[in-house]
């Protein structure tokens, strides 16, 4: 439901690049990978807050929510990647 928020309990996230632009203001840009469990429902138009209240966009579609290619194990995650602008 649009306007709605919700916690989704043990997240991963891990930071891929970050870079400064200095448009007459500071501004970071920063990439990374948000891996919540398979079970949550996590979807594309969510926009992702931090703990600490930094807002993210999901960038691109749900990644390895089935088992691993090679392998065949289930890692019980999906990864998406995300885009901060602080």
């Amino acid at each position: 439901m649009p306007g709605s928020t919700f916690t989704v309990d043990d997240c991963i996230f891990w930071s891929d690049s970050e870079e400064v632009t200095d448009f007459q203001r500071n501004t970071v840009v920063a990439h990374g990978i948000l891996a919540p469990p398979d079970t949550a429902d996590v979807r594309t138009s969510d926009r992702p807050t931090s703990p600490t209240g930094e807002k993210f966009t999901i960038v691109g579609l749900s990644r390895w929510s089935g088992p691993h290619p090679l392998t065949g194990r289930l890692t019980g995650r999906q990864l998406f990647r995300v885009k901060g602008v602080t």
